[in-house]
């Protein structure tokens, strides 16, 4: 049906050019009916084979959200996507992306029964965002080196969801506090990657999985996201650390923000680093304590299991606050390099859960997040 009506229109195109170039100098003279009609069919088809894909489809301001989250953050779940966008309504979500994927706006990486839907952009989703300019602000990208940018490995997709679990939840807990937004939260490391020195001068890039600002009434707070794969060795982490302080003293984000590299400390930040569980994050502490120089507020711990129940609250822990409360303790003996033998200890983890201070990283504004043994974090000063 589809090819007899493009035919149709084709002949009438010939007919219509004829009419209206019947001179000499015309270029469309010398065209046979055949050749017009040839050239004609798969433009038409193309065409017809587009507005049938968004035939019933009214393409919304939350639907070109949703298809530049898709953009960015590579690939999402549809429990991501309801977070982010329909204020955790799965089933509302569920309906508009089954619309979507029908439109072929959206389509699903293949998996197992049991494992949950990714979801990343299509060809002509990608097609639509450039024509209608709604990505013009991130880097320009072919269509080829877009869908390059999609196929990662499955270790690099359970990463991948993981950062975009962070993400949600910070968005949900926001939306619920009272005079808190989040105006950034990009999880896309090549715009936010930089190159730092560690104290040895090597020259290391840095691809943070995430950098995001957080606003509570007049005031501001900047972080970026790490989150460990736990096949990282600890001092590499502490290297990676020391980068993001030799970048805050060279004035790297002053300068990203338009001012002079002087202006650092007008730019602070933290860098949230986010483990597996409590042991990881235990000793990534101690490695940060142990550095030389140590470590020890410029960066904040915590696990995904407490990020995704309240990324705002109490649950964050800086390496001064965990070699004050070791300290004098069995716990004391941090290895002086990485050689040294290391002995699991679930009794430390348990104890210094209940013992060390965890911060907030705004200053709570609502009674159920503070308590008195817990004070907010203010990252103003780093060491």
């Amino acid at each position: 049906m589809t090819n007899g009506r493009a035919f149709v229109h084709a002949v009438s195109i010939f007919f219509f050019r004829k009419r209206r170039c019947w001179h000499e100098n015309c270029p469309i003279q010398g065209f046979s009916l055949a050749s017009v009609i040839l050239r004609s069919i798969p433009m038409q088809i193309s065409q017809m084979e587009n507005r049938s894909n968004l035939e019933g489809l009214d393409v919304t301001a939350r639907d070109v959200e949703i298809l530049r989250g898709l953009f960015e953050c590579r690939i999402l779940t549809v429990e991501q996507i309801a977070g982010l966008y329909f204020e955790d309504r799965q089933e509302a979500a569920r309906k508009r992306i089954w619309k979507l994927k029908k439109a072929d706006l959206v389509r699903e990486r293949p998996r197992r029964a049991h494992e949950p839907a990714v979801l990343f952009l299509s060809r002509k989703a990608l097609r639509l965002l450039i024509e209608q300019g709604h990505i013009a602000d991130y880097p320009k990208l072919s269509v080829a080196a877009y869908e390059k940018r999609t196929r990662v490995s499955p270790l690099t997709l359970r990463h991948e969801i993981e950062v975009n679990n962070i993400k949600a939840s910070f968005v949900k807990a926001t939306r619920i506090v009272e005079g808190v937004s989040l105006p950034q939260f990009s999880t896309w490391p090549t715009l936010f990657q930089f190159w730092g020195y560690t104290r040895r001068g090597q020259r290391v890039r840095v691809q943070p999985d995430g950098f995001l600002r957080i606003r509570q009434c007049d005031e501001e707070y900047s972080f970026f996201l790490e989150v460990d794969r736990s096949s990282e060795a600890h001092w590499r982490i502490a290297e990676k650390i020391e980068c993001y302080l030799d970048f805050y003293r060279r004035g790297g984000l002053a300068l990203r923000n338009g001012r002079p590299k002087d202006d650092y400390k007008a730019f602070p930040f933290r860098v949230l680093l986010i483990f597996r569980n409590a042991e990881r994050r235990n000793n990534a502490a101690e490695q940060l304590i142990a550095h030389q120089p140590p470590i020890l507020n410029i960066a904040v711990l915590t696990t995904i299991d407490q990020v995704r129940t309240n990324p705002l609250g109490p649950i964050w822990i800086r390496p001064r606050d965990y070699r004050e409360v070791i300290r004098g303790t069995p716990y004391d003996a941090i290895p002086a390099s990485d050689v040294a033998i290391y002995r699991r200890s679930t009794q430390r983890d348990a104890w210094i859960e209940k013992t060390v201070v965890h911060h907030a990283l705004i200053e709570p504004r609502i009674p159920f997040m503070r308590s008195d043994t817990q004070t907010p974090l203010a990252p103003l000063f780093f060491s």
